[in-house]
């Protein structure tokens, strides 16, 4: 019978894994790797084994980062992070899983990571490509939605945000749109409307889709099919308003 654990950076657990930086890069450059053979990750040090075990060791010890691990028979298949924002403020984020990895290994790991948040603010930025992220932190998580913002471009490559968070409010709404002359306000805080936005929000309308995922590099906007018309509608306030 095949075992799984969860393993954790802040008890020490996950450094006790044979090879754990090697097993993290790999992990991180596969499942970020498209149909075309390129690993698509935004942030690539992470898929070099030495970031690992200097950079991201060093972002441990100083609690500046905290990773969770499954482990099935020796081998780490899954991985989620908090990224310390501020004193009482953390990304959820940095989600990779094998293809392989036990049904839910993600979302078993995002949980312990909230636990390990508990009283502090969090929030969530899911890429347009992975519509499972969104599905996620709405039905495992319970987080709230918070709009969405475009990010950057990077190799040529379009990353594009659905944020999600655990602040005390109602979810983002087209009313809050238009009130605050926002596309989303994580943690409460408007991400307020660019004229720099509007190239890239006028292709997202084109491209938005309530299919579940994605092939990478992404070519649509994913979101959940109860979020379609309302991220629509933000968006096309923001491109007539």
């Amino acid at each position: 019978m095949t075992r799984h654990a969860i393993l954790s950076s802040v008890d020490g657990s996950i450094q006790a894994v044979a090879d754990w930086p090697v097993q993290l890069a790999t992990l991180t450059r596969v499942a970020w790797t498209g149909p075309d053979g390129v690993c698509h990750f935004p942030y690539r040090p992470l898929c070099s084994a030495e970031f690992w075990r200097n950079e991201v060791a060093t972002q441990w010890q100083r609690d500046e980062l905290r990773s969770w691990v499954m482990v099935l028979d020796g081998r780490i298949v899954a991985h989620a992070a908090l990224v310390r924002k501020g004193w009482d403020h953390f990304e959820l984020g940095r989600w990779v899983a094998f293809a392989d990895a036990p049904k839910g290994a993600v979302t078993l790991l995002c949980k312990e990571a909230l636990k390990s948040a508990k009283g502090k603010r969090v929030h969530v930025e899911c890429t347009q490509a992975h519509g499972s992220s969104q599905w996620i932190c709405e039905s495992e998580l319970l987080l709230r939605f918070a709009g969405i913002g475009t990010l950057k471009r990077v190799n040529g490559v379009w990353w594009d945000i659905i944020f999600y968070d655990n602040a005390s409010l109602p979810h983002f709404t087209l009313e809050d749109a238009r009130e605050l002359g926002a596309i989303g306000n994580p943690l409460g805080k408007p991400n307020l409307i660019r004229d720099a936005d509007h190239g890239r929000l006028e292709e997202i309308l084109r491209i938005l889709t309530a299919e579940r995922d994605s092939p990478l590099p992404p070519t649509k906007f994913h979101v959940l099919v109860h979020r379609l018309k309302l991220i629509h509608d933000i968006v096309w306030h923001a491109l007539t308003h």
